[in-house]
């Protein structure tokens, strides 16, 4: 009986989680929607929760960082509806998001700086444009693409403040 119990209790711990140094655990009040990861450096990355938070009604991004295996989380960003990440790029320790609206006839997008050192977030103002394309990524920005049959335009992104219109 004595092995029996000790075998019971010894199946049950080996299927039992528990949270792992350094892990981050979201509250209760968080509904995961979506992920996006990515790398900053050869040895730090970072990861984006994307989850609706029932309290404040709000789409929040919620931004981790990895540097050598230390899990880091900071302040999330809010939007009023759901975000999709499009791209990112990495400019001196500042994480630029570009980041899009779902579901919308009209693209909106948002340029999203995180410091990564300190954990500090800006928000540009909205990009809206019909005829949304594609996303290019170059080393330091990200052009986004706008076209339709007749003309085409690019919008050279370096980060929320500033961004060009490129003539095409």
């Amino acid at each position: 009986m004595k092995y029996l119990l000790l075998s019971v209790i010894f199946i049950l711990t080996s299927f039992t989680t528990l949270p792992k140094k350094g892990a981050i655990t979201l509250s209760r009040n968080y509904k995961v929607e979506n992920t996006f990861s990515g790398d900053t450096s050869s040895d730090e990355s970072f990861y984006l929760i994307i989850a609706k938070n029932s309290k404040t009604k709000q789409c929040e991004i919620i931004p981790i960082t990895n540097t050598n295996g230390e899990l880091s989380q900071f302040k999330s960003v809010s939007f009023d509806k759901m975000q999709s990440v499009l791209s990112y790029h990495n400019n001196e320790g500042v994480l630029t998001l570009i980041a899009s609206t779902e579901g919308n006839k009209e693209d909106d997008s948002t340029v999203v700086d995180i410091d990564l050192t300190t954990g500090e977030s800006y928000k540009s103002d909205s990009i809206s444009g019909k005829y949304f394309k594609a996303v290019i990524i170059k080393k330091n920005s990200n052009l986004l693409v706008f076209s339709n049959k007749s003309s085409v335009n690019l919008i050279d992104v370096k980060d929320s403040k500033n961004r060009n219109n490129v003539t095409g």
